[in-house]
């Protein structure tokens, strides 16, 4: 089996450009905030795009240099034992770089490079001329037998949800919403603007038009369908957004299994990659169909990931357009006129049913410009917490290398060298000559075109490369887990193509060297010490919640301030829209079924100043008889409420309403009457 040195290469690679960042006098000012936009990045000054231009320059330049490496490593060919001196010695030096202070750091580099290009110098010339790629193996004749248990074993694996198995007996048991009912963001808010949304469509109402989403309108409008078949209800709500996670977890392993000689593996993904939310599982859907496609040369799949797309555009527009991007450089690959077709076909069919829907209400093109606005004010700033910093953090501490405070760090960075170390090998940047680029460039495509399980693995580090923008905007561990979904399969594939490597003797040894890398890899990169952990709790909680249920366990009881505040709410004689709940209660709009006055549910929403001043014309023009005003809900990133609602509003409020009564620490603000009596 032939040595690909593109492993070795990229650690040196990465080890040199950690280096190079180290010494570059680059400096970062705060950018200008024309949008008025409020968060921890701006109110800090904290200067976003240095993230980009780093994410830019490492995978860019680190790409680059491993690539020349590696390209002058295929001249060699060194003998097996040699193989694993070199990448050992390579993984040093990106220890080197990770570990040790400097002057020590570039030391250690520069030793372990130096030892790396004397090893492969002195070893014999490669054969003139490139070998074949050999394409990977074909599963068709894998036996139905093996393939139904691990079929079952991923769905039963996807089940491991203890909210599923408690929301249906909530379900079955007519459990009332507001024992649901808690004081925290998490429901308030969180879930709170779900529901605020999808009542917004059940009554009518349009996205863009009278309410502001931060996700497409097929979220709020498939929770509305859900409430149709089972009923209004938080217990069919929490349903339903759990079995669609459920189903980005099975397309996730199932996406693997295709991909695997030994199909059990897949069952490791969900403790590499926990969990996965249905917005990224819908991309992971897309890739299913499409390697489905490709492989078998179907229309059908085909056209079910391009409707797929369709879905995740106006689902979650940023995973979508990960989506869209990845497919669009498969079809390239693939040059095949009826693949394009059925992939556009299918595409066109749900974006033009779903903008015919929005067209239909007259809220297309605001849906559409929300839409395309939200990405555009992330980039901007809009509730961006810092990504954590590599080189600020350099020497990392070996007596906390594995402490629950560096788990952030150590996974954001682990996840973004999966996918460029997976695409630099995939794609065999040591196959690509500097003096014939164009004509190994060309090669490669069709190479690619013609090894569609080669392609389809890819497609799967190229979307999560592309996907991983989100988990930059708001750098929060959930965030950055749910970006490294397709990290999850790329590492269970690594495993199964070592383990595969064990059983040829000449590639024994470098194989056992590989294995115990990559296990290192994935410990200090923290995606076990995380979504593993996760994986446990989650089978620990099912199994206690299925026990509860079969034991008539109690049901949840809700918060007692909030049911007396809903209470209160009904037993005014007020129009729909006669209270205004702030600052980030949109729960209560759910569970007074009541419309809110704005567009925006959560304060927090309001991410510009246009929107701000767009907020005071509507309580100008209609104001609300009732603002209530609770200060005990979570203070998001610290930052106070009042500066999200800006001084202009806050100014209004104070001067259009006064208290007419405090219960449970929330404060009930009435409208002043006017000079003759009447409301104002």
């Amino acid at each position: 089996m032939a040595w690909n040195p593109t492993l070795a290469a990229a650690l040196l690679a990465a080890a040199s450009i950690t280096a190079v960042a180290a010494w570059l006098p680059i400096r970062f000012e705060a950018p200008p905030n024309p949008l008025g936009i409020v968060s921890v990045a701006t109110v800090t000054g904290y200067p976003a795009q240095k993230e980009m231009f780093w994410l830019a320059f490492g995978t860019g330049a680190g790409a680059l240099v491993a690539w020349l490496v590696a390209s002058f490593f295929a001249r060699r060919s060194p003998e097996p034992r040699e193989q694993i001196r070199i990448e050992v010695a390579a993984a040093a030096s990106l220890c080197s770089a990770l570990l040790l202070p400097s002057p020590l750091r570039e030391a250690g580099i520069v030793a372990c490079g130096v030892f790396c290009f004397s090893r492969v110098s002195k070893a014999p010339h490669a054969p003139e001329g490139l070998v074949p790629v050999p394409h990977e193996e074909s599963q068709a004749q894998r036996p139905r037998v093996e393939s139904l248990l691990v079929g079952f074993a991923i769905v039963g694996f996807a089940l491991l949800r203890p909210r599923i198995w408690l929301s249906l007996s909530n379900l079955a048991n007519g459990v009332p919403d507001l024992a649901f009912a808690s004081d925290d963001w998490g429901f308030l808010s969180e879930l709170g603007q779900h529901l605020a949304w999808a009542d917004a469509v059940r009554r009518g109402e349009w996205p863009g038009v009278d309410y502001f989403s931060l996700y497409g309108p097929l979220v709020s409008l498939g929770i509305e369908r859900a409430w149709a078949i089972a009923g209004r209800s938080i217990a069919t709500m929490t349903l339903y957004v759990e079995l669609v996670s459920a189903w980005g977890a099975v397309a996730a392993m199932w996406l693997a299994a295709r991909h695997l000689r030994h199909r059990v593996l897949a069952l490791l993904v969900p403790l590499l990659a926990l969990p996965i939310r249905g917005r990224y599982g819908l991309g992971l859907t897309g890739l299913l169909f499409f390697s489905y496609a490709i492989t078998s040369g179907r229309a059908w799949p085909m056209l079910a990931s391009g409707a797929t797309a369709g879905v995740a555009l106006f689902y979650s527009q940023e995973f979508g357009l990960a989506l869209v991007l990845t497919a669009g450089a498969g079809l390239a690959v693939r040059r095949n006129l009826g693949s394009c077709i059925a992939f556009v076909a299918g595409l066109a069919a749900v974006v033009a049913s779903v903008s015919a829907w929005l067209a239909s209400g007259g809220a297309l093109g605001a849906a559409l410009h929300d839409m395309v606005s939200y990405p555009t004010w992330v980039m901007a700033g809009f509730g961006k917490l810092p990504f954590p910093a590599l080189l600020p953090a350099l020497p990392l501490p070996l007596d906390r290398l594995f402490a629950g405070g560096t788990i952030l760090l150590r996974l954001a960075h682990a996840t973004i060298a999966t996918y460029v170390v997976a695409l630099l090998m995939i794609l065999r940047a040591d196959r690509l000559r500097p003096r014939r680029l164009g004509s190994d460039l060309s090669r490669l495509r069709d190479e690619l075109r013609d090894d569609p399980r080669r392609l389809g693995i890819a497609m799967v580090a190229l979307y999560g490369l592309i996907a991983f923008r989100s988990g930059m905007g708001r750098s929060e561990i959930i965030n950055l887990v749910q970006a490294s979904g397709s990290a999850g399969i790329l590492l269970v594939v690594a495993l199964d193509r070592t383990i595969e490597a064990l059983r040829h003797r000449p590639s024994r040894g470098l194989a056992t060297w590989r294995l115990a890398a990559l296990g290192v890899f994935v410990s200090v990169g923290a995606f076990l010490q995380y979504s593993g952990w996760v994986f446990v709790q989650s089978a620990i909680e099912t199994a206690s919640a299925i026990g509860s249920i079969a034991s008539g366990g109690a049901a949840p009881r809700g918060d007692p301030a909030i049911a007396r505040l809903a209470a209160w709410v009904e037993s005014q004689d007020l129009d729909d829209d006669d209270v205004l709940f702030l600052p980030s209660h949109a729960a209560y709009y759910y569970l007074t079924d009541r419309r809110s006055p704005i567009r925006f549910v959560v304060a927090q929403h309001l991410v510009t100043d246009e929107q701000r001043r767009e907020t005071l014309e509507r309580l100008r023009a209609n104001p609300p008889r009732y603002v209530i005003w609770s200060p005990r809900s979570l203070v998001l990133d610290g930052i106070a409420h009042e500066q999200y609602l800006g001084p202009e509003i806050m100014r209004w409020l104070q001067d259009e309403y006064a208290l007419l009564r405090v219960q449970d620490q929330s404060s009930i603000l009435e409208r002043r009457p006017s000079a003759d009596g009447s409301a104002r």
